[in-house]
């Protein structure tokens, strides 16, 4: 007798499908096994992230149809890419395998989560990943990556990532454990509901095939993922949400029980909701958690992923450098978007430091020191401890922020600023500062800048020392990023004018490239006035100006333009 079984085409699904034969000719050494390979949709398209392609079945549906069109007898799949909801006329004949369900983070040199710098990139396709990070560091950035196992280990390797979540059982299957590879405790990433687990899918008339596989069956964990099923099934919410459970057996004097733990979370990190229970019953266990979740909770979170949000499913660029780009693309993810990120500029801190070492021996003369933006406060800090140790206090004057970046940024080093202007520009920072004819400014800037704060301040009858401590570099992107672009995005937003220059000269020799982007169907959003000024200077049609000069006000201005889009349409 020979069988026919359906497998997906990577190195990590003919592993496991091939695991699952071997305890079948070991159980049944006189039936042969012939294994077919297919290519899924999830398969085919390795560029555009999971949340966007959407659709139940992305890895499974091409081998379920195989399998009504009787051309294989039972296909081998991860479980957690099943559906919930069983498939008409399909069974699950066999659930076995799972050996470790944890996550893992991979790295080039075994950085720990909590080692990464601020602004790191982390490849992850999951929803439910993403969330657990931002949870754990919000200051880091999540980036959609596609791709087989070995694809993705190698983009962390050629340093397009600077970390990788991946499930530890695939890892262990394609003998690749001895990577760089922190497993991560469930606390912070709890998996998703039958991760590490495989599922034997065949047709429900088939009793010779189910007579087989009841051979390889594991009842035990049967029982446990079919709680954490039950609990995602009963929370209304899909295979791709952030949605997390785990489930273990427990043995009690009365009998096998299941001890089930679930957590549901919105998309940016921020809320969750987690449950804890046991019972013997898994479908009555999955059950009653994800009511206690929904009554906890879980049913705003679980509503806002499922509602049509303005920005749902909308491809956003956001071209702040790497140490930035996080707080952005966390904001617009949590509003449903896909934030790409695509850094342009760096900040390069000025070579010669003897205007600072100067100024810096005048600090307590001055009336009033001017930060005009978070990465002046860091490297005129940063320098300070340089030039005088981190023992010896810092006798600052009091401190005025152009916004509320910048004041954080100094609230992080212990000063609270005194003054913060109304809209967040440095040309209202000249104009509304609380200061005295005659006072003596140290403005701390950047190389480049328009001089609008400081012409606001000598018409005012002030002093003003400016002192430039780092310039804006441009950084070429790379070809996956012009593949992003090509692709197709729905909005690109800039958040400063350097950022705005340095994208135009990236693409100046790729006319057709810039004019599709400038063309009108994308939609351009700045910051503020001035990087406004600089978008149309450039080319670029400014579609939206954020109305607070924030991050979260531009994510927000930008809601706003697609809300009424969608109203209108």
């Amino acid at each position: 007798m020979t069988l026919v079984v359906g497998s997906r085409t990577s190195q990590l699904a003919r592993s496991q499908t091939g695991y699952v034969v071997s305890l079948l000719e070991k159980a049944f050494p006189s039936v042969r096994f012939d294994i077919r390979l297919y290519s899924t949709r999830g398969d085919r398209d390795i560029q555009t992230p999971l949340p966007q392609i959407g659709g139940k079945g992305l890895f499974t549906e091409r081998l379920e149809q195989a399998l009504r069109d009787t051309e294989i007898d039972f296909a081998v799949h991860s479980l957690k890419d099943l559906p919930v909801e069983e498939s008409d006329g399909l069974v699950i004949g066999a659930i076995l395998g799972r050996t470790d369900p944890a996550d893992v983070l991979v790295t080039r040199d075994g950085t720990a989560l909590t080692e990464l710098p601020a602004g790191a990139v982390v490849g992850t396709s999951s929803l439910r990943r993403q969330a657990q990070l931002l949870a754990a560091r919000p200051d880091i950035v999540p980036r959609s990556i596609r791709g087989n196992v070995e694809t993705r280990v190698r983009k962390v390797t050629d340093g397009e990532y600077q970390a990788v979540v991946l499930a530890a059982a695939g890892l262990a299957r394609l003998g690749l454990r001895e990577l760089h590879a922190e497993q991560l405790d469930y606390r912070i990433m709890l998996p998703a509901p039958g991760q590490g687990a495989l599922a034997v899918q065949c047709r429900a008339i088939d009793e010779r095939t189910l007579a087989l596989l009841a051979a390889v069956e594991d009842a035990e964990l049967r029982r446990c993922v079919n709680a954490e099923r039950r609990f995602l099934a009963a929370l209304g919410a899909g295979c791709s949400s952030p949605v997390a459970a785990l489930a273990n057996p427990e043995t009690r004097a009365g009998g096998s029980e299941v001890h089930l733990r679930g957590r549901v979370l919105s998309i940016d990190g921020s809320r969750s909701v987690e449950v804890e229970g046991t019972g013997s019953d898994p479908d009555e266990l999955g059950n009653r958690l994800a009511r206690d979740a929904l009554a906890g909770g879980a049913a705003a979170l679980v509503a806002a992923q499922i509602t049509e949000l303005p920005l749902s499913g909308r491809r956003v660029v956001v071209t702040r450098s790497a140490d930035q780009a996080g707080e952005l693309a966390a904001l617009l993810a949590a509003q449903g978007a896909i934030p790409i990120v695509i850094p342009v500029i760096r900040t390069v801190p000025v070579s010669d430091m003897r205007e600072f070492d100067r100024v810096a021996g005048e600090l307590p003369d001055y009336d009033w020191v001017l930060f005009t933006s978070g990465n002046a406060v860091r490297i005129f800090f940063d320098h300070i401890v340089d030039l005088r140790g981190a023992d010896d206090p810092v006798n600052l004057p009091p401190a005025a922020a152009v916004g509320t970046s910048t004041a954080a940024a100094l609230e992080e080093r212990g000063i609270s600023p005194s003054f913060v202007p109304s809209d967040f520009t440095a040309q209202t920072l000249g104009r509304e500062l609380p200061c005295r004819k005659g006072d003596r400014l140290l403005a701390v800037a950047a190389q480049g800048g328009t001089g609008d704060m400081e012409r606001e301040l000598i018409a005012r009858g002030l002093e003003v020392d400016r002192i430039e401590l780092y310039r804006t570099g441009s950084l070429p992107i790379s070809e996956e990023a012009r593949r992003d672009l090509s692709d197709g995005v729905d909005a690109l937003l800039f958040a400063s004018g350097s950022a705005v220059r340095a994208l135009s000269s990236e693409l100046g020799a790729e006319p057709d490239l810039l004019s599709r982007i400038t063309g009108g169907k994308v939609c351009i959003g700045c910051i503020g006035p001035s990087t406004a000024v600089a978008a149309r200077e450039a080319g670029f049609p400014v579609h939206v100006e954020a109305a607070t000069h924030t991050a979260a006000g531009l994510v927000a201005s930008l809601a706003e333009y697609y809300g009424a889009q969608n109203h209108e349409g």
